[in-house]
């Protein structure tokens, strides 16, 4: 078991850092267009790594996880330049933004769903962000009370982050439960 464990989470760090060198050189780019050209590339490596690490458990939820959030990124690369169409109004663009923005969202949603199958897998990797994510995901589709749960149930892992406190009392406090809010922030 310890050997298997240790061929495959070495496999996972090789494709890992593959996907990183993708995501950095997304990363000093400022054009959103070739962002998104690495970030498909960064999404592929890491695609292929659910298929080369099948034999240990966990290591596909972590994968899908990161994948998830690499669609979310690209959705928000589709929105800048959805904002920049709209300046120059130019109306085709802006709908054919839409339409990516909505499949990088609907991927996102499927991975990290997928990541997020068994609640015990954030407590081990320890990861709220994959949670918050999805979180955003729901609350964007006006499922504000699901949200606000889901991130709730989190509270473990997302404990020592005060993004986690300050995204979950945001919630709250646009939901009118603002002295849930307050109590969530002078906890965190």
């Amino acid at each position: 078991f310890f050997v298997l464990a240790r061929r495959s989470l070495n496999k996972m760090q090789v494709i890992m850092q593959e996907g990183m060198s993708e995501i950095e050189q997304a990363q000093g780019s400022q054009d959103p267009n070739h962002q998104s050209v690495q970030l498909e590339k960064a999404i592929a490596i890491m695609t292929q790594g659910i298929e080369d690490t099948k034999e240990q458990f966990l290591l596909d939820m972590v994968f899908h996880a990161q994948i998830g959030a690499l669609h979310y990124q690209k959705a928000s690369l589709f929105t800048q330049l959805k904002m920049k169409k709209q300046m120059m109004r130019q109306t085709s663009e802006v709908r054919k933004a839409e339409v990516k923005i909505q499949d990088c969202f609907s991927a996102a949603r499927e991975n990290l769903t997928i990541s997020l199958k068994h609640n015990w897998v954030t407590t081990i990797t320890r990861n709220w962000m994959a949670v918050g994510m999805l979180a955003c995901l729901e609350y964007r589709d006006k499922n504000v009370d699901g949200a606000i749960t889901r991130l709730k149930k989190a509270s473990g892992s997302g404990s020592n982050d005060a993004l986690y406190y300050g995204l979950l009392s945001w919630m709250q406090h646009k939901n009118n439960q603002d002295s849930e809010a307050l109590l969530t922030l002078t906890s965190g």
